[in-house]
């Protein structure tokens, strides 16, 4: 596979199977949740069938495919399962005009234990030799290395949190979860109480599309259209995710002070800016401009969405409509980075033009937001009275 122009073809397809099945599931596992209390359950075991397959891919080589495809599908599965079932504890952490500042603290910690593992693997990678006293260490070593402490960390940090943190403060739902999809479909028909909830998702589905592309592209982008080497590569990785950690917790502080509305509308003008930046950028100055903007407009928007979907979600339904957002961004993951391969089949590999599809998503994602209303339950109650 190595080197084939369907490699690219054949990793994004099998990651279209995780987002899938994560589409098919997510409400059942929520509704499962809220219905049992079972939410510290699922998520030891998503955090063992997360780490475990990411640890054993350091081990399979080229023969070994269909056994690497279901370690993937598995992994890329269990850590959405694991991201869903968590932000469902939001609401267990903080009063209702802390969500921001307290799902943006949590995003900032996240991208901080994204930014140790791949420091941490890049040390192993740069120094395996002298860490195993061997002079001939194959790139089969490296990434092996790598995998076991990617995997390790996830498992070792997950498994020392669930430990320590209390059972869901949970109000029994006391409904079928088997029947979750159909209540969705039902609610989603007759637009009960949700109409609210369904307009931001929708909206999440659109500006998510341009922001999955960004992250998938993002490397790419800086190699065909920028000339980057592999070390600038990885540099901007590094200082993008610092970028996104501060546009997270910063986000996260206004989003408390002006509301859900107003701070993901700056997060999204942000990314607009960003993409013409992008398309503009005819020197690694104005590149670096952008991807730093894109860090702080990629924690500012992923956080901000998750304190918006607590918010509006009643106490017993927090995981199952917290599954809703799992299959808008897993649908995104999948649509917005295909729109973009499209689009650079059509324009004869043309990256700068592309990118023009992402600014389609983000505008659109603006017009979108405009119209959603962020009201709590308890307040759609009061106005249908």
């Amino acid at each position: 596979m190595h080197g084939s122009p369907y490699a690219t073809l054949t990793w994004t397809s099998i990651l279209s199977i995780s987002y899938l099945l994560v589409m098919i599931t997510a409400p059942w596992l929520g509704a499962y949740a809220d219905s049992s209390g079972n939410h510290k359950l699922i998520l030891y075991v998503a955090t063992f069938f997360c780490c475990v397959p990411t640890m054993g891919l350091g081990f399979c080589n080229a023969e070994m495919f269909l056994t690497i495809v279901i370690l993937l599908v598995v992994s890329n599965f269990s850590y959405s399962v694991h991201q869903d079932i968590t932000a469902s504890y939001l609401v267990n952490f903080c009063e209702a005009k802390q969500l921001g500042k307290i799902s943006g603290f949590g995003w900032s910690w996240g991208f901080i234990g994204g930014i140790t593992t791949l420091i941490l693997c890049l040390l192993w990678i740069l120094n395996a030799a002298n860490f195993l006293d061997n002079t001939i260490i194959t790139t089969k070593t490296k990434v092996t290395g790598a995998m076991l402490i990617t995997g390790g960390i996830f498992g070792a940090v997950s498994f020392l949190a669930l430990v320590k943190l209390k059972k869901f403060q949970f109000s029994n739902s006391k409904k079928d979860w088997k029947g979750a999809w159909s209540r969705i479909i039902k609610d989603f028909k007759r637009g009960e109480n949700s109409k609210d909830l369904y307009d931001f998702l929708f909206c999440i589905f659109v500006y998510q599309s341009g922001i999955a592309t960004v992250i998938t592209i993002a490397a790419i982008y800086a190699k065909e259209v920028m000339d980057f080497s592999i070390d600038q590569t990885i540099v901007m990785i590094l200082i993008v995710n610092f970028s996104a950690c501060i546009g997270a917790f910063g986000f996260g502080w206004l989003q408390d002070k002006v509301g859900h509305k107003r701070s993901l509308l700056v997060s999204l003008i942000t990314w607009l800016f960003t993409t013409i930046l992008f398309f503009l950028a005819d020197s690694h100055i104005v590149f670096w401009f952008a991807a730093n903007f894109a860090g702080l407009a990629m924690g500012a928007s992923q956080s901000g969405a998750r304190a918006a979907i607590a918010y509006m979600s009643p106490l017993n339904k927090q995981a199952e409509n917290f599954g809703l957002w799992g299959f808008s961004i897993n649908a995104a993951s999948a649509v917005g980075p295909c729109a973009y391969g499209l689009t650079t089949v059509l324009t004869n590999n043309n990256h700068r033009l592309a990118i023009i599809i992402v600014g389609v998503f983000f505008l659109l994602g603006i017009f979108l937001l405009m119209r959603c209303k962020f009201r709590t339950p308890s307040e759609i109650k009061n106005c249908s009275k």
